[in-house]
Protein backbone atom coordinates (compact mmCIF):
# COMPACT_ATOMS: atom_id res chain seq x y z
CA UNK A 1 0.00 0.00 0.00
CA UNK A 2 1.88 3.07 -1.23
CA UNK A 3 1.31 6.79 -1.49
CA UNK A 4 3.77 9.38 -2.75
CA UNK A 5 4.37 12.31 -0.36
CA UNK A 6 7.36 14.57 0.38
CA UNK A 7 9.67 13.74 3.30
CA UNK A 8 8.47 16.84 5.12
CA UNK A 9 4.73 16.17 4.63
CA UNK A 10 3.12 17.07 7.96
CA UNK A 11 1.12 13.84 8.30
CA UNK A 12 3.67 11.37 6.96
CA UNK A 13 4.22 9.74 10.35
CA UNK A 14 0.47 9.44 10.94
CA UNK A 15 0.02 7.72 7.58
CA UNK A 16 2.87 5.31 8.30
CA UNK A 17 1.38 4.51 11.71
CA UNK A 18 -1.77 3.51 9.80
CA UNK A 19 0.27 1.01 7.73
CA UNK A 20 0.46 3.26 4.66
CA UNK A 21 3.85 3.12 2.93
CA UNK A 22 5.07 6.62 2.06
CA UNK A 23 7.73 7.15 -0.60
CA UNK A 24 9.18 10.20 -2.32
CA UNK A 25 8.37 11.02 -5.93
CA UNK A 26 11.98 10.29 -6.92
CA UNK A 27 11.62 6.74 -5.58
CA UNK A 28 8.34 6.23 -7.43
CA UNK A 29 9.80 7.38 -10.72
CA UNK A 30 12.60 4.83 -10.42
CA UNK A 31 10.05 2.02 -10.21
CA UNK A 32 8.35 0.32 -13.15
CA UNK A 33 5.17 2.40 -13.02
CA UNK A 34 4.81 6.09 -12.37
CA UNK A 35 2.31 7.04 -9.67
CA UNK A 36 -1.15 8.12 -10.73
CA UNK A 37 -1.60 11.86 -10.32
CA UNK A 38 -4.91 12.20 -8.48
CA UNK A 39 -6.28 15.72 -8.12
CA UNK A 40 -8.19 16.46 -4.92
CA UNK A 41 -10.49 19.47 -5.19
CA UNK A 42 -12.28 20.42 -1.96
CA UNK A 43 -15.34 22.64 -1.91
CA UNK A 44 -14.72 23.91 1.64
CA UNK A 45 -11.90 24.53 4.10
CA UNK A 46 -10.22 21.23 4.95
CA UNK A 47 -8.43 20.36 8.17
CA UNK A 48 -5.28 18.24 8.36
CA UNK A 49 -7.37 15.35 9.72
CA UNK A 50 -9.77 15.51 6.77
CA UNK A 51 -6.86 15.51 4.33
CA UNK A 52 -5.35 12.45 6.01
CA UNK A 53 -8.71 10.71 5.77
CA UNK A 54 -8.59 11.10 1.98
CA UNK A 55 -4.98 9.98 1.79
CA UNK A 56 -5.62 6.84 3.84
CA UNK A 57 -7.90 5.00 1.36
CA UNK A 58 -5.75 6.17 -1.57
CA UNK A 59 -2.74 4.67 0.17
CA UNK A 60 -4.50 1.35 0.80
CA UNK A 61 -4.37 0.52 -2.90
CA UNK A 62 -1.45 -1.41 -4.39
CA UNK A 63 -1.49 1.21 -7.16
CA UNK A 64 0.75 4.14 -6.30
CA UNK A 65 -0.89 7.54 -6.25
CA UNK A 66 0.46 11.07 -6.03
CA UNK A 67 -2.19 13.37 -4.51
CA UNK A 68 -2.36 16.80 -6.15
CA UNK A 69 -4.13 19.15 -3.73
CA UNK A 70 -6.08 21.87 -5.54
CA UNK A 71 -6.83 24.77 -3.20
CA UNK A 72 -9.63 26.44 -5.10
CA UNK A 73 -10.50 28.63 -2.11
CA UNK A 74 -7.20 30.48 -1.65
CA UNK A 75 -5.28 29.98 -4.91
CA UNK A 76 -5.32 32.34 -7.86
CA UNK A 77 -7.52 31.29 -10.79
CA UNK A 78 -4.57 30.68 -13.12
CA UNK A 79 -2.94 28.39 -10.53
CA UNK A 80 -6.14 26.37 -10.23
CA UNK A 81 -6.62 26.10 -13.99
CA UNK A 82 -3.01 25.04 -14.46
CA UNK A 83 -3.57 22.08 -12.12
CA UNK A 84 -6.98 21.19 -13.58
CA UNK A 85 -5.63 20.00 -16.91
CA UNK A 86 -6.31 16.60 -18.40
CA UNK A 87 -2.61 16.22 -19.26
CA UNK A 88 -1.67 16.94 -15.63
CA UNK A 89 -4.01 14.45 -13.91
CA UNK A 90 -4.98 10.79 -14.16
CA UNK A 91 -8.09 11.25 -12.04
CA UNK A 92 -9.92 13.89 -10.01
CA UNK A 93 -11.79 13.69 -6.69
CA UNK A 94 -14.22 16.52 -5.88
CA UNK A 95 -15.12 16.35 -2.20
CA UNK A 96 -17.08 18.31 0.39
CA UNK A 97 -19.73 17.74 3.00
CA UNK A 98 -23.29 18.30 1.94
CA UNK A 99 -23.71 20.77 4.81
CA UNK A 100 -21.89 23.68 3.18
CA UNK A 101 -22.72 25.02 -0.26
CA UNK A 102 -19.82 26.86 -1.90
CA UNK A 103 -20.22 30.45 -3.01
CA UNK A 104 -21.48 31.39 -6.46
CA UNK A 105 -18.06 32.83 -7.29
CA UNK A 106 -16.45 29.48 -6.45
CA UNK A 107 -18.81 27.63 -8.76
CA UNK A 108 -18.64 30.18 -11.57
CA UNK A 109 -14.87 30.01 -11.86
CA UNK A 110 -14.82 26.20 -11.82
CA UNK A 111 -17.97 24.99 -13.60
CA UNK A 112 -16.58 25.50 -17.08
CA UNK A 113 -13.26 23.89 -16.20
CA UNK A 114 -14.92 20.77 -14.75
CA UNK A 115 -17.13 20.46 -17.84
CA UNK A 116 -14.04 20.70 -20.05
CA UNK A 117 -12.55 17.71 -18.21
CA UNK A 118 -15.64 15.59 -18.84
CA UNK A 119 -14.73 12.56 -20.89
CA UNK A 120 -10.98 13.18 -20.63
CA UNK A 121 -10.28 11.50 -17.28
CA UNK A 122 -12.18 9.72 -14.48
CA UNK A 123 -13.80 12.11 -12.00
CA UNK A 124 -15.36 11.07 -8.69
CA UNK A 125 -17.59 13.31 -6.57
CA UNK A 126 -18.12 12.70 -2.85
CA UNK A 127 -20.77 14.49 -0.78
CA UNK A 128 -21.30 17.94 -2.26
CA UNK A 129 -18.97 16.95 -5.10
CA UNK A 130 -21.60 14.44 -6.26
CA UNK A 131 -24.34 17.09 -6.20
CA UNK A 132 -22.16 19.51 -8.15
CA UNK A 133 -21.30 17.00 -10.86
CA UNK A 134 -24.93 15.89 -11.12
CA UNK A 135 -26.08 19.48 -11.54
CA UNK A 136 -23.56 19.95 -14.35
CA UNK A 137 -25.27 16.96 -16.01
CA UNK A 138 -28.68 18.63 -15.82
CA UNK A 139 -30.12 17.50 -12.47
CA UNK A 140 -30.15 20.11 -9.71
CA UNK A 141 -30.46 19.80 -5.95
CA UNK A 142 -32.51 21.23 -3.11
CA UNK A 143 -32.26 21.84 0.62
CA UNK A 144 -33.65 19.27 3.05
CA UNK A 145 -35.96 20.47 5.80
CA UNK A 146 -33.74 18.73 8.35
CA UNK A 147 -30.06 17.86 7.92
CA UNK A 148 -29.24 14.18 7.45
CA UNK A 149 -26.31 13.10 9.62
CA UNK A 150 -25.62 9.46 10.36
CA UNK A 151 -24.83 6.07 8.91
CA UNK A 152 -27.35 4.14 6.85
CA UNK A 153 -27.49 0.79 5.11
CA UNK A 154 -26.91 0.85 1.37
CA UNK A 155 -28.09 -1.69 -1.20
CA UNK A 156 -25.68 -2.42 -4.04
CA UNK A 157 -27.67 -3.06 -7.22
CA UNK A 158 -24.84 -3.07 -9.78
CA UNK A 159 -22.52 -5.98 -9.00
CA UNK A 160 -21.02 -5.70 -12.50
CA UNK A 161 -19.78 -2.14 -12.01
CA UNK A 162 -15.96 -1.85 -12.02
CA UNK A 163 -15.90 0.41 -8.95
CA UNK A 164 -18.99 0.02 -6.78
CA UNK A 165 -19.62 -3.57 -7.83
CA UNK A 166 -17.00 -4.90 -5.41
CA UNK A 167 -18.80 -3.45 -2.38
CA UNK A 168 -20.98 -5.85 -0.40
CA UNK A 169 -24.57 -6.35 -1.53
CA UNK A 170 -25.56 -4.57 1.69
CA UNK A 171 -23.13 -2.18 3.37
CA UNK A 172 -23.12 0.92 5.56
CA UNK A 173 -22.01 4.42 4.65
CA UNK A 174 -22.02 7.84 6.39
CA UNK A 175 -24.09 10.71 5.08
CA UNK A 176 -23.59 14.29 6.27
CA UNK A 177 -25.73 16.71 4.30
CA UNK A 178 -28.57 19.20 4.22
CA UNK A 179 -28.85 19.01 0.44
CA UNK A 180 -30.32 16.35 -1.82
CA UNK A 181 -30.55 15.84 -5.59
CA UNK A 182 -33.90 16.23 -7.32
CA UNK A 183 -34.47 12.50 -7.06
CA UNK A 184 -37.55 12.35 -9.30
CA UNK A 185 -35.62 14.02 -12.11
CA UNK A 186 -32.57 11.85 -11.44
CA UNK A 187 -34.72 8.71 -11.68
CA UNK A 188 -36.30 10.02 -14.88
CA UNK A 189 -32.89 10.67 -16.45
CA UNK A 190 -31.74 7.22 -15.32
CA UNK A 191 -34.74 5.64 -17.04
CA UNK A 192 -33.66 7.46 -20.21
CA UNK A 193 -30.18 5.98 -19.87
CA UNK A 194 -28.43 9.25 -19.01
CA UNK A 195 -27.45 8.03 -15.55
CA UNK A 196 -27.03 4.61 -14.02
CA UNK A 197 -28.16 4.20 -10.41
CA UNK A 198 -25.62 1.92 -8.75
CA UNK A 199 -26.56 1.92 -5.06
CA UNK A 200 -29.53 3.04 -3.00
CA UNK A 201 -30.05 4.02 0.62
CA UNK A 202 -33.58 4.02 2.04
CA UNK A 203 -34.83 3.59 -1.52
CA UNK A 204 -33.14 6.76 -2.79
CA UNK A 205 -30.08 6.95 -5.08
CA UNK A 206 -26.79 7.20 -3.20
CA UNK A 207 -24.23 6.27 -5.89
CA UNK A 208 -24.71 6.79 -9.62
CA UNK A 209 -22.61 7.37 -12.71
CA UNK A 210 -22.67 8.56 -16.29
CA UNK A 211 -20.36 8.54 -19.32
CA UNK A 212 -19.64 4.81 -18.90
CA UNK A 213 -18.36 5.31 -15.39
CA UNK A 214 -16.08 8.25 -16.18
CA UNK A 215 -18.20 10.48 -13.93
CA UNK A 216 -18.91 8.68 -10.66
CA UNK A 217 -21.06 10.35 -8.01
CA UNK A 218 -21.26 9.17 -4.37
CA UNK A 219 -23.62 11.23 -2.21
CA UNK A 220 -22.14 9.80 0.98
CA UNK A 221 -18.78 10.49 2.58
CA UNK A 222 -17.11 7.09 3.04
CA UNK A 223 -13.80 8.82 3.82
CA UNK A 224 -15.15 10.10 7.16
CA UNK A 225 -14.00 8.39 10.36
CA UNK A 226 -16.11 7.48 13.38
CA UNK A 227 -14.58 10.39 15.33
CA UNK A 228 -15.62 12.81 12.57
CA UNK A 229 -19.14 11.42 12.60
CA UNK A 230 -19.22 11.81 16.37
CA UNK A 231 -18.30 15.48 16.06
CA UNK A 232 -20.98 16.05 13.42
CA UNK A 233 -23.66 14.49 15.62
CA UNK A 234 -22.50 16.51 18.65
CA UNK A 235 -22.41 19.88 16.88
CA UNK A 236 -25.80 19.73 15.17
CA UNK A 237 -28.92 20.56 17.16
CA UNK A 238 -31.43 18.89 14.85
CA UNK A 239 -30.87 16.20 12.27
CA UNK A 240 -32.20 12.92 10.92
CA UNK A 241 -30.11 10.00 12.15
CA UNK A 242 -27.80 8.59 13.28
CA UNK A 243 -29.38 5.18 12.45
CA UNK A 244 -26.45 2.69 12.16
CA UNK A 245 -24.15 4.89 14.26
CA UNK A 246 -24.27 5.01 18.06
CA UNK A 247 -22.61 8.16 19.49
CA UNK A 248 -22.20 6.34 22.80
CA UNK A 249 -20.33 3.53 21.04
CA UNK A 250 -18.95 5.10 17.84
CA UNK A 251 -17.85 2.15 15.73
CA UNK A 252 -16.74 2.39 12.10
CA UNK A 253 -18.79 -0.15 10.12
CA UNK A 254 -18.09 1.31 6.66
CA UNK A 255 -14.28 1.01 6.44
CA UNK A 256 -14.36 -1.97 4.06
CA UNK A 257 -16.66 -0.13 1.65
CA UNK A 258 -14.39 2.92 1.79
CA UNK A 259 -11.25 0.95 1.00
CA UNK A 260 -12.88 -1.14 -1.75
CA UNK A 261 -14.43 1.92 -3.37
CA UNK A 262 -11.22 3.93 -3.53
CA UNK A 263 -9.09 0.92 -4.51
CA UNK A 264 -11.28 0.03 -7.47
CA UNK A 265 -11.64 3.64 -8.54
CA UNK A 266 -7.83 3.94 -8.65
CA UNK A 267 -7.75 0.76 -10.73
CA UNK A 268 -10.30 2.38 -13.06
CA UNK A 269 -7.99 5.43 -13.36
CA UNK A 270 -5.04 3.14 -14.05
CA UNK A 271 -6.93 1.28 -16.79
CA UNK A 272 -7.98 4.59 -18.33
CA UNK A 273 -4.37 5.83 -18.30
CA UNK A 274 -3.23 2.63 -20.00
CA UNK A 275 -5.90 2.86 -22.69
CA UNK A 276 -4.89 6.46 -23.43
CA UNK A 277 -1.19 5.59 -23.65
CA UNK A 278 -1.87 2.65 -25.98
CA UNK A 279 -3.98 4.72 -28.37
CA UNK A 280 -1.85 7.85 -28.09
Amino acid sequence: MTIVVPDNYHARRTLEENHITCIKQEQALRQDIRPLRIGILTTEEQSMVEQINLYRPLGMSIIQSLPVMIDAIHSRDEEIYDLLRADNLDGLVIVGSGLLEPSKDFRQKLDRKIIELRGTLPIMGLGYGALWMTELCGVGYQALEVSKIGVWEVTNQASDHPVSGESDDLFCCPQVRKLAPLNDLLEEKAAEGKFRILCRSQGEPLIWDTDNGQWLMHLGNPEYTSSQMLRFTCHQDQFVGPEKFDPDWPLNNWKTHRNDFFTHWLKHCYNHMNSISQTG
